[in-house]
């Protein structure tokens, strides 16, 4: 929801995820998948409390890393996506005016054709940092 809290949704609520850090600028968060195609969401509000407008000057995702029966995979059957409104992506430059706020959709799937037989599937703490500058 719109406070940062984490939505759960999926073919079978079996997902379940865990809000690490939401800091200033930053947004941590891990997650357990338990059947093909579980999906987590989170939804949350980067607002520019300040007296300038902002331009986004980067973004940092880390990659997804899994772990399966406790052991850290190479590979993980997990994608992710980082939107501004649940479709479009971010780009550098995109303005934050004073006083507004920009949604983010932070969206995660366990791949719909994963056939492993394991019971769980771990996404280890997941980070996104974004950086605004002024803007004029």
């Amino acid at each position: 929801d719109a406070n940062g809290v984490p939505v759960t949704i999926g073919n079978v609520p079996t997902a379940t995820s865990t809000l690490s850090t939401l800091t200033a600028n930053s947004f941590s968060w891990a997650g357990t998948f338990t059947s093909p195609g579980d999906t987590l969401e989170y939804r949350f509000y980067v607002a520019n409390k300040g007296d300038f407008n902002a331009a986004l000057s980067g973004t940092f995702t880390s990659t997804v890393t899994c772990k399966i029966n406790d052991v850290v995979q190479q590979t993980c059957p997990v994608t992710y996506t980082v939107t501004k409104d649940g479709t479009n992506g971010f780009s550098n430059g995109d303005l934050l005016n004073k006083g507004t706020s920009q949604l983010v959709v932070v969206k995660a799937q366990l791949d719909p054709s994963y056939a492993g037989s394991e019971d769980t599937i771990d996404l280890t703490t997941t980070q996104i940092v974004f950086t605004y500058t002024q803007s004029n």
